[in-house]
């Protein structure tokens, strides 16, 4: 890696393939994430020296049986020798702990904040880059600091983005519509008004009602287009 010097991601996939070649697991492979990694570049400007001093610590924590490099941005990897969640967990909060002790001589300390996709694997035929995939998706799966990769979860998610990337071609062809629920006033019974209700009609999932797919939309900030559109259909209707 040109910034620190270590393992790329080739020469890390390269470095741990043999380790997890053994029949009994005994490995977690982590990935890293800097998570205000954009405001360091913006307030100090000094993104490699972080990387550096990151890795460079990593190193000095792990094993020589624990390979670490650089995938790519502000994003590593390593092997851990245990399986234990727990264990895990207390492990990693001591890498950060120790990855944040230059603050000990700061006058204005300024931490950097971390968060960790594990996974444990239990095939070991699978390529390293795959394993690191998985490791990387946990931490979108779950927003806390230490997620550990499900595949049930892995699931769900792609269930979810299926949803987020079949949207705007749902919009072109017209498969949101609109029904509109009568309300009646109770003392003549006279119809005053409608409750407008969308539903989905999914080209592979049939008609779904909105508590399927507006949590997801809603998550990735795309229920402003879907609003237009159903605002769009209701004032058709009414011109009709």
């Amino acid at each position: 890696d040109a910034v620190t010097g270590g393992f790329n991601a080739d020469g890390f996939y390269s470095a741990v393939k043999p380790l997890l070649g053994s029949a009994h697991p005994q490995y977690a492979l982590v990935t890293a994430k800097i998570s205000n990694f954009l405001q360091i570049q913006q307030t100090f400007g000094q993104t490699d020296r972080v990387l550096v001093h990151t890795h460079q610590t990593l190193k000095t924590v792990l094993s020589s049986a624990e390979p670490v490099g650089r995938i790519g941005g502000n994003t590593f990897c390593f092997l851990m020798k245990n399986r234990d969640e727990g264990a895990l967990i207390a492990r990693l909060q001591r890498i950060c702990e120790s990855i944040n002790s230059f603050n000990d001589a700061r006058t204005l300390p300024f931490r950097l904040e971390l968060r960790f996709g594990i996974y444990l694997p239990t095939d070991y035929t699978e390529e390293p880059a795959q394993m690191q995939h998985k490791a990387e998706s946990a931490l979108v799966q779950n927003p806390s600091p230490f997620c550990f990769y499900r595949a049930d979860a892995d699931e769900a998610f792609a269930a979810k983005w299926e949803l987020v990337e079949q949207m705007e071609r749902s919009l072109k062809e017209d498969d949101f519509v609109v029904y509109l629920q009568p309300k009646v006033r109770i003392g003549d019974t006279r119809i005053v008004g409608a409750e407008a209700l969308i539903r989905w009609r999914h080209p592979r999932r049939g008609m779904l009602v909105p508590e399927l797919f507006i949590p997801p939309l809603e998550e990735y900030h795309m229920m402003p287009r879907v609003d237009r559109h159903l605002f769009e259909i209701v004032c058709k209707k009414l011109v009709d």
